[in-house]
């Protein structure tokens, strides 16, 4: 079966382990101990490998659900000129509610 998901780092690798874990799918980690050759090896490692095949759609959405949260921005400006993060839903400076909900 052809790798799942090409992790950025073994950091990564691991937590999306765990986080597909945490939803029942088991997976293996190829490659992560070869991170330290980086730039010696031509790698792409470290790899996730689904153990039961029958989880790819699951998986799947998981994994983009994962990115799609990756690329939203760690805070948001508020009118007042405050930046505030991102799970905050009130600016705590003047109280106005972050634009979009």
């Amino acid at each position: 079966m052809p790798a799942l998901y090409l992790a950025a780092d073994p950091m990564e690798a691991q937590l999306l382990s765990d986080y597909l874990a945490d939803h029942d799918i088991a997976v293996r980690i190829d490659g992560a101990f070869l991170w330290s050759a980086r730039g010696e090896l031509p790698l792409e490692y470290p790899r996730l490998y689904l153990l039961d095949p029958n989880d790819e759609i699951r998986a799947r959405a998981l994994l983009r659900e994962y990115e799609r949260r990756a690329h939203i921005p760690s805070i948001w400006r508020c009118g007042c000129g405050q930046d505030v993060p991102h799970h905050f839903e009130l600016c705590w400076s003047c109280g106005d509610g972050r634009p979009g909900l």
